[in-house]
């Protein structure tokens, strides 16, 4: 009996000598490992538009961020705040919630999206620190930035036609 084992990931990276070509290797268990245990870091980055391809871990993440099972489950964590934002009751951790409310819409079409085909890692990653980050509009009332437009930020990020600033990702 043939036991299914992890599925090798390619990752294609930039060529240190020359950074026009991509050079195809497969991830090494350590930067799986690293990866993972750097996730955080490795979203702010690729939210910001570093390419994924500059850098083995980032290639690692920007692949997990992709995959359907991550996605689909940020899509859950996304579906379980609109639920609890529409639950009288106190809460463990300092939700917004009529910020939420406020933005329904807006998430719903941004989980549309998160759900296609092909989505870009930057518009997964988006979407990841959004959830994630304390500081950010989802949890902090005193963030300058509203969280319906960070969402739509996160919907553009997630659209595979809209170019990433060609400053960061060449």
């Amino acid at each position: 009996m043939m036991t299914k084992g992890p599925v090798p990931m390619i990752l294609l990276i930039r060529d240190p000598h020359d950074q026009e070509r991509l050079l195809a290797r497969s991830g090494r268990p350590w930067e799986h490992l690293a990866a993972h245990l750097l996730s955080a870091t490795l979203d702010r980055r690729l939210a910001d538009g570093d390419c994924p391809e500059s850098h083995p871990l980032l290639a690692v993440r920007a692949q997990t961020l992709v995959a359907p099972d991550t996605r689909r489950a940020l899509a859950q964590s996304w579906e379980h705040l609109l639920a609890v934002a529409h639950r009288p009751g106190a809460l463990r951790v300092p939700l917004c919630r009529d910020r939420l409310t406020a933005a329904e819409p807006d998430v719903r079409d941004m989980l549309v999206a998160l759900s296609a085909r092909l989505v870009p890692a930057r518009g997964v990653a988006l979407v990841s620190t959004l959830l994630r980050d304390g500081a950010g509009p989802l949890y902090n009332r005193h963030c300058p930035v509203l969280l319906r437009t960070a969402v739509r930020h996160a919907i553009n990020g997630l659209d595979p036609w809209v170019p990433v600033s060609p400053s960061t990702c060449q």
